[in-house]
């Protein structure tokens, strides 16, 4: 009986100072970009994904700004064309300017 007392004992000793070694483990932090370290290969290989992810999209937003102050820019319509939508059909009314 006693030495069933130790091995339960050892047991919640155990699983407290695993469960307590978490809180030692990286936080995350304000602004941060990155993901915690990695303990396993499978998240080392999300790390590396995520990292790529990133840099795709930094480019893919880089190169687009020049394409949305395009957008911003708006010329001189030649032609205007109004469609009011009813309730059951379309109106059209075209102007010539």
């Amino acid at each position: 009986m006693m030495l069933l007392g130790r091995m339960l004992a050892s047991a919640v000793a155990l699983v407290t100072g695993l469960a307590g070694a978490t809180a030692f483990a990286s936080e995350p932090q304000c602004w941060q970009y990155k993901v915690q370290p990695a303990v396993t290969p499978v998240m080392e290989r999300f790390t590396e994904f995520h990292q790529l992810l990133l840099l795709i999209f930094t480019l893919i937003t880089v190169p687009s700004f020049k394409l949305l102050y395009l957008f911003d820019v708006v010329q001189k319509a030649d032609m205007t064309f109004k469609a009011i939508g009813n309730q059951w059909y379309w109106t059209d009314q075209s102007m010539l300017i």
